[in-house]
């Protein structure tokens, strides 16, 4: 578990864009080689009173030549103000998602998507500045925590 969790902390601090994981990719691994690949992007969309929330997609893919197992719960979600990402101790169990969780085969070359909506309710207690997006990712055998993303609070009005 140890070394599962140092893995996950060096992966979180690859930087990334707004849209796409720069730098060592975004292949998630456990040590054995590609596990599944995994893209998080953002959007800003309005409610349905028109006020701005923020969307996180994560969008996963199967390219090894074997069954991978994605465990089916909410995306986790956490804002740090700090653009950096760089906040010790971020990634721990308490991101996995809970025991019993449904379970999704990816047969290779299988794909999927995962949203979460950050209301504008949720966002409101949050000053104006810049934040770092971090998001954790459940897999049968490791808690993965794809690159970084910087949003910038308040929201732009939603197109």
């Amino acid at each position: 578990m140890r070394n599962v969790v140092r893995s996950l902390i060096a992966i979180t601090l690859v930087a990334c864009n707004r849209d796409v994981p720069t730098g060592n990719g975004n292949t998630m691994t456990t040590g054995n080689g590609p596990a599944l690949t995994v893209v998080v992007g953002t959007r800003v969309a309005a409610d349905s009173n028109g006020a701005a929330v923020l969307q996180v997609v994560a969008s996963f893919r199967n390219e090894t030549a074997i069954h991978l197992v994605l465990v089916q719960c909410p995306l986790f979600v956490l804002l740090i103000p700090d653009p950096s990402g760089v906040h010790p101790g971020r990634l721990d169990s308490s991101m996995a998602c809970p025991a019993g969780s449904p379970m999704l085969d990816m047969a290779p070359g299988d794909s999927t998507t995962q949203m979460r909506t950050l209301t504008a309710e949720m966002l409101a207690p949050y000053a104006a500045g810049q934040y770092a997006l971090n998001t954790a990712i459940t897999t049968k055998t490791a808690l993965y925590g794809p690159p970084v993303i910087e949003i910038s609070l308040p929201l732009a009005a939603a197109p």
